[in-house]
């Protein structure tokens, strides 16, 4: 019993301590140092991306749409200086 009390315990504290750790994707930066989602659209889709939405998640702009290869992704950029810093992409041919 003890056994099993000291695994779960563990376990909790494991989850805990990932869950704590989870900051945003972006640094912070006040507002009015951000790019404008105009501009920042203007400028994502300059390099290739066609956009379906834009919004901001977790101190990021966040788009959702496809890429120059045409696949599904899901990008999030810094709001200040517009560098990557999560990509996912989804390729319905692998």
């Amino acid at each position: 019993m003890k056994l099993m009390t000291f695994f779960a315990a563990a376990t909790l504290l494991a989850s805990t301590l990932s869950f704590a750790s989870r900051d945003d994707d972006c640094a912070p930066h006040p507002r009015e140092q951000w790019v404008s989602a105009t501009e920042a659209k203007t400028k994502i889709e300059a390099q290739g991306y066609t956009i379906t939405s834009l919004r901001v998640s977790d101190g990021c702009y966040e788009i959702r749409g496809s890429n120059k290869d045409n696949q599904r992704v899901k990008v999030s950029f810094d709001p200040k200086t517009l560098e990557m810093v999560e990509f996912e992409h989804k390729n319905f041919f692998d």
